[in-house]
């Protein structure tokens, strides 16, 4: 004999609180064997009246044993106490699950927590070297851009003390022509010719 508690069933199974169900053959009214049997009990159906039949202390036991630390006086029997022993190995068993099962998502809430530190700190890490090569960018940038000033404004001194250099040569030409003309007594007329020849050659 089976059975099975299967919490509270719809109503259509009408209001007794014990079913029995056998295999058996519709069509042919043959009974497969007497050796097997589903009974299902509705224990929410089932209220605790005056003696307890074997089968009521089955159901008192499977409705009420849950919150019980020792047995009822009238279910204190061999089989009822392995019954209790069992709940019992049962019930520390699963709460011990719970337990693990605890300890299994703390450890996986801290996974996940140190994950996502760990992905914010990378990121973070990224950012600032990001930054810095940025930083080294700009700089390089400042610094190639005074180079280019500076070169830019070492090649307009050189060209200015060039033209200083070229005027002041045009200058001293023209002082030696003078000077020149004065010791050759030239004429005035081949002043001009004279002069164009000699910064011309000067130049």
């Amino acid at each position: 004999m089976l059975f099975l508690h299967i919490g509270q069933l719809i109503e259509f199974l009408g209001p007794n609180h014990h079913h029995h169900f056998e295999l058996y053959d519709k069509n042919n009214h043959y009974s497969l064997t007497n050796h097997c049997s589903i009974h299902v009990l509705e224990l929410a159906k089932w209220h605790k009246q005056g003696t307890l039949s074997e089968a009521d202390s089955w159901l008192y036991f499977f409705k009420d044993a849950k919150g019980w630390n020792t047995l009822p006086s009238e279910l204190n029997t061999p089989i009822m106490r392995s019954a209790m022993k069992t709940l019992k190995q049962f019930s520390e068993k699963q709460l011990e699950y719970f337990k693990y099962e605890a300890r299994q998502d703390f450890i996986r809430e801290q996974m996940s927590l140190q994950h996502d530190y760990d992905e914010a700190h990378s990121k973070l890490d990224e950012a600032k070297q990001q930054r810095k090569q940025a930083e080294q960018q700009r700089e390089q940038a400042e610094l190639k851009f005074e180079q280019e000033r500076q070169g830019r404004e070492h090649s307009e001194k050189q060209l200015e003390d060039s033209e200083k250099q070229r005027e002041q040569e045009k200058k001293s030409s023209k002082e030696e022509i003078e000077v020149l003309q004065a010791k050759l007594h030239i004429p005035h007329d081949h002043d001009h010719l004279l002069r164009t020849k000699l910064i011309t050659f000067c130049d």
